[in-house]
């Protein structure tokens, strides 16, 4: 994966190391070697830790959410997003078709038992300065595995009260949306 903002050389003293970055053959400046994107990285640089983590504390060598605003590149993103997970240890979820435009929340209520996951889909439109719907696109079978601490005995469509069967995997559930058209929100009960 190529970093186009620089990073810090450090060493990873009783960190695990999950990815390393090499250092490029020579450094681009506007006059010297400007005349092409991408340098190759040196094979026979000194490599150093791009991401590492120590206890609950995950180190990132570059700005990768800058990287990702600046340049947009799906990698970035992903990266980032993984480092993550490597210390997030809350109730957790993984939902799988729902594409780039989709947002998903997931709300506790103790007080009724249960977890909520708002999920909204549409894919903004630019027109001037603003930004809008105007077409609504519905999405098919979602799939969503949730891992919470709680023994989840129903899930259902808000609204409907459609009932989604679950399927349980080890410590997880996994159940399919069938459709989503625009929002819907999911309950599970526990």
């Amino acid at each position: 994966m190529l970093c186009n903002l620089p990073g810090f050389r450090t060493k990873a003293v009783g960190a695990t190391v999950f990815a390393d970055f090499i250092t490029p053959y020579f450094s681009r400046t506007y006059g010297k070697f400007c005349g092409h994107r991408n340098t190759p990285h040196n094979k026979n640089s000194d490599t150093y830790p791009a991401i590492a983590k120590f206890g609950n504390v995950v180190y990132l060598s570059h700005p990768l959410a800058s990287e990702y605003h600046r340049i947009g590149s799906l990698y970035h993103r992903e990266y980032f997003i993984n480092a993550l997970r490597l210390v997030y240890s809350g109730g957790a979820y993984e939902i799988k078709g729902l594409g780039s435009q989709g947002r998903v929340t997931m709300i506790h209520q103790p007080d009724k038992s249960r977890y909520c996951l708002n999920m909204t889909y549409a894919i903004p439109v630019k027109r001037g300065l603003a930004e809008v719907i105007e077409d609504i696109m519905p999405v098919y079978n979602i799939k969503v595995n949730v891992k919470l601490k709680e023994h989840i005995k129903r899930v259902y469509i808000g609204i409907s009260e459609e009932e989604l069967k679950i399927e349980p995997n080890g410590n997880e559930i996994s159940f399919t949306i069938p459709e989503l058209n625009c929002h819907t929100t999911v309950v599970m009960e526990y």
